[in-house]
């Protein structure tokens, strides 16, 4: 995540600067029910998915340039983005004018993979007469169904799955003009679960900091048994922007990643993902 910096430093620093690093560990009971996924309403049929959404803006007094707010869209039966960012995964945009004002948003979907979703960003507004801005909104999601099984356990057997959620990033620099909101969603069977969201917020202004709810890596039991079958999704939704006063320079340079990993506590089950990449311990042919 972010965190502020005075002008001068320039290295990148850790996600866990900002708080300790911190565990907890809940547990959710499931029924025998599997719901639809929360996030994406197309994919009725489909175990799998990944998808996005996105906006980005930057204004210099009446001058304006950005690229609309998109819905969000997914991609039913997709486990990796990669193709689609190397095409699609930047976007920038850019006002100036001839005194030497301008204003830069630079916005970047890395990483969109089931379990691991990352986006960085660049921000620059440098004015001397007039007031300027910019701001960047993006959701990144996944959603994956794994399927309970063993070869020796009976149907209905009592299993635990670990879900791990980890939160990261760094911030090089964040001005006083900078702000930023970031928001982490974990969906089991449907439902978003409260002990495994995270969030970081930063408001524009002198002396501003950073506030956290939730922890920024955390181990989350979930009770299953044989044969039972689990939804997972994950989302980042982060908002970036500045806002220059007369006469400054403001600037926002960093980026916001979230992990997850997936573990069984009986080496006689294992956990089979339909995207092959969040199963839980080794499933025996």
């Amino acid at each position: 995540m972010k965190h502020q910096l005075q002008k001068a430093v320039l290295v990148a620093i850790s996600l866990s600067t900002f708080a300790a690093i911190s565990t907890f560990s809940g547990t959710i009971a499931l029924g025998d029910q599997t719901k639809n996924f929360a996030l994406c309403g197309i994919c009725k049929g489909a175990n799998h998915y990944v998808g996005f959404a996105r906006q980005n803006n930057a204004r210099l007094g009446t001058a304006q340039e950005s690229i609309p707010a998109q819905v969000l869209r997914t991609y039913p039966g997709l486990s990796d983005a990669k193709e689609i960012l190397t095409a699609r995964g930047r976007t920038a945009v850019r006002v100036e004018q001839e005194n030497g004002n301008f204003v830069i948003s630079e916005h970047r979907l890395e990483t969109l993979r089931i379990g691991n979703l990352r986006k960085s960003e660049t921000m620059i507004a440098q004015v001397t007469d007039q007031i300027g801005s910019a701001e960047a909104r993006v959701q990144l999601v996944w959603g994956d169904t794994i399927s309970i099984r063993s070869k020796t356990l009976a149907r209905g057997t009592p299993v635990t799955l670990t879900l791990n959620r980890s939160t990261g990033g760094f911030g090089n620099p964040a001005s006083q003009g900078a702000y930023y909101n970031v928001q982490s969603e974990t969906y089991i069977d449907g439902v978003a679960i409260t002990d495994l969201a995270f969030g970081l917020k930063r408001y524009p202004g002198e002396g501003q900091k950073d506030q956290a709810t939730g922890k920024d890596k955390l181990d989350y039991k979930i009770q299953t048994k044989v044969g039972q079958t689990i939804r997972l999704e994950g989302s980042l939704a982060v908002t970036d922007g500045v806002k220059s006063a007369l006469k400054s320079q403001q600037i926002l340079n960093g980026a916001d990643s979230v992990v997850y990993t997936i573990a069984i506590d009986n080496a006689d089950a294992c956990g089979q993902s339909s995207s092959g990449q969040m199963d839980a311990g080794t499933c025996k042919p």
